[in-house]
């Protein structure tokens, strides 16, 4: 028997004679007092601990022995071999691998939420397309006041896909953060990568779609017309979109299992799409091929994007022809209710006057045009009008407003804007400090279009100053006028001439 077993016998057997002299009926009460209960019990735990614990030290002493302390002579990593099967403590492949197959459930998630979010967009915009303006002309209402409601219905369509772009919920995040636990594994880490990307492209095909209806709204196009293009630009982002979304899953589909592509599936479904696919390498070639039927259906609405808005054109002018305000305006100046066939192809050409040169008229075309939604040739007649040199200072001033009203819709609001043309001394216009060239845009926070407006807004107010928004030198200012005074001043719309004292 071992030393140390016998030492723990002899532990053994001290403890239990102190434990048995420690008791009254052998020795008495004080021979021995609580602590020495209480370290008799204790060398008696601690002989049986160590009894037992010497019988585990030949097997630990075996081990140790085999442990390689200084590792292999050609640096390989250290390795124990003893009674266990072999552990590698230098190595870190297995807690790699681990990091990355972890990594990439989680990035597998990020991408299955946008992909499920993108088909909502896609199914929610697809199903409420651009319309065409749904209130007719009103009795004694003017062909711009018309086109300006269709015009204010329509940007309330471009702020609802504002808004559905604003609510989207899109992420990137996790894909980037564990780009460097991915590259264990470059390939499913590109995979990875490719399929956020083209989800990124896909989510910008909706800021596209949004761009191209403010892009509607800052040119001079009839409802028909603008709701022609918006059409067209509607049904071709979200082929787009789809066709994109498809090429995201191609890629996806290298990455994916049985599980996620199921749950891939029921966001395609969302959409109204039947995909067939499946991971790998089939699922793959089967997402390109969908890519492709998409990308057919894009060219097709581009090629018939022309026809449509020839098409769109041609109503427009019939509605023009037909328009019960046109035909109570000919009767009452003594014209035939039906265009003749020059004012038709003037309609239809829109062709600019080469010929004219006297100032005066050119600001009657440029007015005739712009009433008739055409902006371009309006700043084409101006500008001519301009590069006669014939223009007295005031109305190079106001030609040059009227052009900048043309080409920056965006500073004037809604507003076609009233120009101040002359002012006298003592008005509450002067007083207010207004000057020659001002561009009234807003009472308070009305819009202005015309002088009548102003007019009214200060017979109303009474002894009540008047915020007056107005643009100065390409910068919109605050300017307050005394309502209960006279204005003495002469106003007038831009690029619609009309003088009005007040």
């Amino acid at each position: 028997m071992k030393t140390n077993i016998l030492v723990s016998i002899a532990f053994v057997i001290v403890a239990i004679v102190l434990g048995f002299l420690s008791y009254k009926k052998v020795l008495g009460d004080g021979w021995l007092d609580r602590a020495d209960k209480v370290a008799s019990i204790t060398s008696l735990l601690i002989a049986i601990v160590a009894f037992i614990n010497p019988f585990g030290g030949e097997a630990a002493a075996s081990r140790s022995q085999n442990i390689n302390i200084g590792g292999n002579s050609d640096g390989s990593a250290i390795t124990q071999t003893g009674d266990n099967s072999p552990v590698t403590i230098g190595d870190t492949t297995t807690t790699a691998q681990k990091r990355s197959i972890d990594a990439l459930e989680r990035v597998k998630s990020e991408l299955l939420d946008n992909f499920n979010n993108l088909a909502l967009q896609i199914r929610t915009i697809e199903q409420q397309p651009p319309e065409s303006f749904w209130d007719m002309r009103r009795p004694n209402e003017t062909e711009l006041a018309y086109q300006d409601r269709a015009k204010n219905e329509f940007r309330d369509y471009e702020r609802f896909v504002q808004l559905l772009n604003a609510q989207l919920k899109f992420s990137g995040n996790l894909t980037a953060t564990f780009q460097k636990d991915l590259a264990f594994d470059p390939k499913v880490a590109k995979r990875a990568t490719q399929t956020y990307e083209q989800q990124q492209e896909t989510r910008d095909s909706f800021a596209s779609l949004e761009s191209g209806l403010q892009h509607l709204l800052s040119l001079n196009l009839t409802d028909g017309e603008r709701t022609a293009q918006a059409k067209s630009l509607h049904l071709e982002k979200m082929a787009n979109a789809k066709m994109l979304l498809a090429d995201a899953a191609s890629y996806f589909c290298l990455i994916a299992d049985a599980d996620d592509i199921g749950l891939m599936l029921d966001s395609f479904s969302t959409m109204g799409i039947d995909a067939q696919l499946k991971p790998g390498e089939s699922g793959y070639k089967a997402a390109k091929r969908l890519a492709a039927k998409f990308a057919r259906e894009k060219a097709d609405v581009l090629r018939a994007s022309l026809s449509v808005q020839s098409t769109a054109s041609q109503r427009e002018i019939d509605r023009r022809i037909n328009d019960p305000y046109l035909l109570m305006l000919r009767k009452a100046a003594g014209l035939p209710p039906t265009l003749t066939e020059a004012e038709v192809n003037s309609l239809k050409n829109r062709q600019i006057n080469q010929d004219e040169t006297d100032p005066a008229e050119l600001f009657k075309l440029a007015a005739f045009s712009y009433l008739e939604s055409d902006g371009h040739a309006a700043t084409v007649y101006f500008e001519r009008a301009l590069a006669t040199g014939e223009l007295s200072a005031r109305q190079a001033q106001y030609a040059q407003a009227s052009i900048d009203r043309l080409e920056n819709p965006d500073q004037y609001g809604e507003s076609l804007g009233v120009m101040i043309i002359d002012l006298s001394a003592g008005g509450s216009f002067e007083q207010a400090g207004l000057k020659v060239g001002d561009v009234i845009v807003a009472l308070e926070k009305e819009v202005a279009n015309e002088p009548m407006d102003i007019a009214s807004a200060l017979a109303k107010s009474g002894t009540v100053k008047i915020p007056l928004t107005i643009v100065r030198d390409g910068q919109k200012q605050i300017v307050t006028v005394q309502g209960d005074q006279p204005a003495a001043a002469k106003l007038t719309q831009l690029i619609v001439l009309n003088a009005i004292q007040l």
